[in-house]
């Protein structure tokens, strides 16, 4: 009998944007890469949907689509980032189960995932809807399909979650083989106790609820999956199709399925290259012992559940506890110190559950004033998120308003709309997961809060911040400098709070540096230039102007005016207001442009008479734009102490000369000033070519590679390296027809690369010629005519191939 194989990459990320800008600032932490999205996405995404398969050279034989022979579910809110930052990876995703789908008789490998991964059982009955709607419509949206199955976070799971998921037509979920409490045949009065992890997990099981309704459950190998994880099964691709083939019975009667379940992220970024295992076993090894790949919704059709299960009570995969690891001190955590505790997780959700509840109200109250059903409304609401422009926002306004509302009323609807879904976002479990309370991932579900509150604020005057501070007072950190949540909130969250004025002192500062349009888009905000002027009096620069705002978001907007002085570096000073009139804010204008005499003291006094009382300095902007300040005034002193460096370089290069003759080394100082001018030179080189493609041009950049290399001198040539690679990939993507220039200006460019030393990054140009060769090259995908006009073309695309360090020996066979 066949024995079916699946395996299951649960892929999430929570959300990370700045819950005011809509977008995710620089992650620290995550460096060498600008956050951590970005850096799994480099580890562990993309690579899996361009897997390599080496052949014994070491050279790649085949470049293959992970998601296409997985069972695999991606969080909503990763896959809106994948859309925005990566959409190569994300049309990979999707094509992969456009796929799936002819392949598996109509079932998908790709499920959802509830909205943004909440701990269901701990969430109220109204959240754990809009959590299972928003995951649902979020999958239709991208997969033009409906979900058979929900991922549930943590696979944590109660009887009334498998209530609501029953409700929304899910035909079945995967869980761990700890979560099934007992089963027995169907038809059965004997139940048999598995408890411990015992349960057979090669079948399907059928689930009953109180009104005997039901929902279909895969248990997946609880040691294999732990041994994927943790073991280092992932080294050879042999050893782990060898665990997965010991895991059949074969005095088991019915059709097998061997199915693990991860997190997808193991294949990558937790341990590299595990996306080149996880290939190799699924398209060459599995095929040879024997195995069918399946995903669980074909093999369910195939094979309907014998077997009813009942789970235990509150269970989920990573907490012995049930679910205690996201509301007790229960002795799970990730990281941290020894010693520490996790004391602030009950108080930590209490503090969210008060919030959630008293904003509840408020919501009631003053969306019943536009909606027919309040919670109905925010149930829809995901069809706004997933669009967001102003045709969404009509149509759902139409859907769910009592009646037409105007332009305020519009605005306090979608206030209200975002207060409840920061509400939700607040709840993401990554808080609860980890050590301490003072991690990244706890302090952006206090942000979301914080936004929340800030949102109920604007829609009724209430301040509800000191409230949640006591009893954030009562979760305590484990560093002294924080000492509760409380400290937590006032010291990471509370300056991350921004205004309409905020945005105002951005653009006002940034406007020194970027010529802006009348209209632009700043962060998730429009902005319309009105009036500005810029000048000087002295050695300041001044800028006054009048711009409105309008969040795209929630619709809020102002018309303020400006003044800034900058006195150099850092040292910014900007003072905004509400728009006082025509004839106040020309009045404050004139003063300004008369203002040549007076000092800096009374400038900064006067424009905080005329614009203030609102003050802002460098402090105030947004940390990337505080860094991109910083970086060009460094640029500034980078350009004078390249000018010291040159003439110490080039005063001094007989002497060197002279000393290397005679066998005596370069000094320190010498060599340090070299480098950093050959290196700067070859840059800026390669940069100004116009014609990259010419060796003739290249004389004088390997002059200096030259001059490097007898010196052993190292040279930083990153941009070099990044300008020639984008070059390359740019050239292989022109490969419509096999085009003999084409293929020597690829080939010229790898040369330059090879002489001046230069590691290219050569990944997608892979992707793409190997996916060109194939449709070309390949017998079965070839018509009658050949495509190369001579031998001598198909041999340059062959030599490129190799210099791609791809291997042709499927493209070499006699004809």
């Amino acid at each position: 009998m066949s024995t079916y194989l699946t395996v299951h990459c649960h892929f999430y990320q929570p959300p990370r944007e700045n819950p005011w800008l809509e977008t995710i600032e620089k992650q620290d932490s995550a460096e060498p890469y600008h956050d951590w999205n970005e850096r799994i996405n480099s580890e562990c995404y993309t690579p899996n949907g361009w897997a390599r398969i080496l052949d014994p050279k070491g050279r790649i034989e085949d470049i293959v689509n992970n998601y296409r022979y997985i069972s695999f579910n991606v969080g909503p809110t990763l896959m809106s980032w994948l859309q925005e930052a990566v959409p190569t990876t994300y049309e990979r995703i999707l094509e992969a189960d456009k796929k799936s789908l002819v392949e598996h008789n109509g079932h998908g490998n790709a499920i959802a995932q509830v909205y943004n991964h909440i701990i269901m059982p701990l969430a109220n009955r109204r959240d754990k809807v809009t959590q299972v709607r928003w995951g649902l419509a979020d999958f239709e949206y991208r997969f033009k399909r409906s979900a058979e199955s929900i991922w549930l976070a943590e696979t944590a799971v109660d009887y009334a979650t498998l209530e609501v998921l029953v409700d929304h037509n899910i035909r079945y979920i995967i869980l761990s083989p700890y979560q099934a409490a007992r089963v027995r045949p169907l038809g059965q009065n004997n139940w048999i106790d598995v408890s411990n992890g015992q349960i057979d997990p090669t079948r399907p099981y059928r689930c009953f609820l109180r009104d005997r309704r039901f929902i279909d459950i895969f248990f997946y190998d609880g040691y294999i999956s732990q041994a994927i994880s943790f073991d280092d099964l992932l080294t050879n691709a042999e050893r782990l199709v060898d665990r997965l083939a010991a895991a059949i019975v074969p005095s088991r009667t019915h059709r097998q399925l061997i199915n693990v379940a991860t997190d997808g992220e193991t294949y990558g970024h937790h341990k590299p290259f595990a996306d080149m295992a996880l290939a190799y076993a699924l398209t060459r090894e599995a095929k040879k012992r024997g195995f069918i790949l399946t995903n669980y919704g074909e093999f369910l059709a195939l094979n309907p559940p014998q077997w009813e299960v009942e789970l235990k009570p509150v269970s989920s995969w990573s907490c012995a506890h049930g679910v205690a690891r996201w509301e007790d001190d229960c002795g799970c955590s990730t990281g941290g110190q020894p010693g520490w505790h996790q004391k602030w997780r009950k108080p930590l959700r209490k503090a969210l559950d008060w919030l959630r509840d008293e904003l509840a109200l408020r919501f009631e109250s003053l969306a019943s004033q536009f909606f027919d059903d309040p919670w109905q409304a925010r149930n829809d609401y995901i069809n706004v998120i997933l669009n967001r422009n102003h045709e969404a926002v009509k149509a759902f306004l139409a859907r769910n308003c009592k009646r037409k509302l105007n332009e305020e009323e519009v605005s306090r609807a979608l206030l209200l709309m975002e207060m409840q879904r920061n509400c939700l976002l607040m709840y993401t479990s990554c808080a609860w997961f980890f050590s301490e309370i003072s991690g990244i991932e706890t302090v952006q579900v206090l942000r979301y809060a914080a936004r929340s509150i800030q949102l109920a604020e604007q829609l009724t005057g209430e301040k509800l911040e000191e409230i949640f501070l006591k009893h954030l007072e009562l979760a305590p950190s484990n560093l002294p400098e924080f000492r509760t949540g409380a400290g937590v909130y006032r010291k990471l969250v509370k300056p991350s709070i921004i205004d309409l004025e905020h945005i105002v002192n951005f653009y006002a500062i940034s406007s020194l540096f970027e010529d802006y349009p009348r209209q632009h888009r700043l962060f998730c905000f429009e902005a319309e230039r009105l009036d500005y002027q810029r000048f000087n009096i002295a050695n300041l620069s001044v800028a006054i102007g009048r711009i409105k705002i309008k969040s795209t978001i929630t619709y809020s907007s102002g018309d303020f005016v400006f003044g800034l002085l900058h006195a150099g570096e850092r040292d910014f000073y900007c003072a905004v207001r509400h728009f006082p009139g025509i004839a106040s804010y020309r009045k404050a204008k004139n003063k300004f442009l008369n203002s040549q005499d007076k000092t800096l003291i009374e400038l900064l006094q006067e424009i905080h008479n005329e614009f203030g009382p609102r003050f802002f300095s460098f402090r105030d902007l947004f940390i990337e734009k505080r860094r991109d300040i910083i970086r060009r005034v460094s640029d500034e002193l980078l350009n004078r102490l390249y000018s010291v460096y040159e003439k110490l370089y080039e005063e001094n290069a007989r002497i060197i000369k002279a000393l290397k003759a005679d066998g005596m080394p370069v000094p320190m100082e010498y060599r340090v000033a070299a480098e950093y001018v050959l290196g700067r030179r070859l840059n800026q080189k390669i940069h100004q070519l116009t014609d990259l493609y010419n060796p003739e041009s290249f004389s004088e950049i390997l002059d200096i590679a030259k001059e490097a290399r007898e010196n052993g001198y190292k040279l930083n040539c990153n941009r070099a390296a990044k300008r020639l690679s984008e070059a390359l990939l740019e050239k292989v993507k022109q490969l419509n027809t096999l085009d003999d220039n084409i293929l020597h200006d690829a080939s010229t460019l790898i040369a330059l690369a090879n002489k001046l030393q230069l590691k290219l990054d050569i990944s997608r140009a892979q992707e793409v010629y190997l996916a060109y060769l194939e449709k070309i090259l390949l017998k079965k995908k070839r018509k009658q005519t050949d495509e190369f006009v001579n031998p001598a073309t198909k041999l340059a695309a062959l030599d490129l191939a190799l210099k791609l360090n791809l291997s042709i020996d499927k493209f070499t066979d006699k004809r």
